[in-house]
């Protein structure tokens, strides 16, 4: 058994988080995993899905926040701060993300960017 930090509903069903390194798409009604996102080294403290429904955010413990695409599965956007990041949120157009982070910072962060070069 695994602890689960942080839940959010989302047009698939129910969004677990948990510190098994993968948030999990559950449809409620059936209790059946319908799609599942990992990360090998982080573990997600906090999820969120846009209000368009059409984006999943997760904030991770190396302080690294995460938007993926939920229809392509593509990541659209991080976000680092410089401690775990342990909350996120989207705002109400879907164009932001704000975090939260054990730094003592939060961040609002523009979805129109994209990913930074590496």
């Amino acid at each position: 058994m695994h602890d689960i930090f942080s839940v959010a509903f989302g047009r698939n069903g129910l969004l677990v988080s948990s510190s098994d390194l993968r948030a999990s798409f559950w449809d409620y009604r059936t209790n059946v995993c319908t799609k599942e996102y990992f990360c090998d080294t982080v573990s997600f403290l906090s999820v969120d899905v846009s209000p368009d429904g059409s984006l999943l955010g997760v904030a991770t413990d190396a302080g690294i926040a995460i938007v993926w695409d939920l229809d392509s599965g593509a990541m659209v956007r991080r976000a680092v701060h410089t401690a775990g990041t342990h909350a996120i949120a989207f705002s109400n157009d879907s164009s932001h993300i704000a975090t939260g982070s054990f730094d003592g910072t939060a961040g609002l962060w523009p979805l129109s960017v994209g990913l930074p070069p590496k």
